[in-house]
């Protein structure tokens, strides 16, 4: 696979083996995993480091995929500290999840953070006038994501920490979320109101995910009503989303992100602007 590589041109490797899998990793290649075909599965690690296609409709998908952060991390050269945002339902978490498996795939080590991990407890999200400028203003304890993590960083190059964060399920801190950013590491920080002051300076590329609030109910049905019960769709209308009108009006995220993407559909994503 070495032989047929040329430096000029990008690729991709397509198999249903470990050896598969294992010349992808060792030439630095995103692999898809062909889970219909007839190898045997593979080690839990290169599982994980795979992007897996259950038909061959998939395998496009996957490529198309691929492809676009192929041409994102073009747009990112260089860039250490990446924030990743966009309105509630709009994929932040599953696009983040695979771009750090192909920055992973291409030989870029990566870590991962949440800005939900940085929630307030709900006393202090609640705090000020009504539901809509509480949340806003107080949702996120954005003061120790920089102490903890940002600021430390940009004066050290590395950051070696485990934080004791929020579990909203229990308005407790008993979280342990760990950072662990070497030289050479991107840190990709994916979060709702993410690219506002104080932490905007503290990154140095941005990615927004847009998709019109239509699609946010409509994926809020599938994902969280089920959970939730029908109620928590009136929690959309009258909180969350006038939360993000606020956000995109104030901020603008996107027209100042480096990346806009168009995220309607989460097996075509496709870049509007970089």
């Amino acid at each position: 696979m070495k032989a047929l590589l040329r430096e000029d041109r990008a690729a991709v490797v397509i198999g249903d083996t470990a050896a598969d899998a294992e010349a992808a990793k060792a030439n630095r290649l995103p692999f898809i995993l062909a889970a219909y075909g007839y190898g045997r599965g593979l080690p839990s690690e290169l599982e994980a480091a795979s992007f897996a296609a259950g038909n061959a409709g998939e395998v496009e998908v996957q490529l198309n995929r691929i492809e676009l952060f192929c041409k994102l991390s073009g747009c990112l050269q260089g860039k250490r500290v990446v924030g990743i945002s966009g309105v509630d339902t709009s994929g932040k978490t599953e696009f983040t999840q695979a771009y750090s498996k192909f920055l992973t795939a291409v030989g870029v080590k990566n870590q991962v953070l949440h800005l939900d991990d940085f929630h307030n407890p709900s006393a202090v999200r609640g705090m000020g006038g009504n539901p809509v400028d509480a949340y806003y203003q107080n949702a996120f304890d954005y003061d120790k994501l920089i102490r903890e993590v940002l600021a430390p960083l940009r004066e050290e190059g590395r950051r070696d920490k485990t934080v004791t964060c929020l579990d909203l399920d229990t308005d407790e801190y008993r979280n342990r979320v760990t950072c662990r950013v070497e030289e050479g590491t991107v840190l990709l920080i994916q979060g709702v109101l993410l690219f506002r002051p104080p932490v905007l300076s503290f990154l140095n590329g941005t990615i927004f995910l847009d998709i019109p609030f239509h699609e946010v109910l409509r994926r809020a049905r599938i994902r969280d009503v089920p959970k939730y019960g029908k109620a928590f769709l009136q929690r959309y209308r009258e909180k969350y989303i006038p939360v993000q009108e606020c956000y995109l009006r104030e901020y603008r995220p996107k027209e100042q992100c480096d990346v806009l993407i168009d995220n309607r559909d989460y097996d075509a994503p496709l870049i509007m602007r970089s």
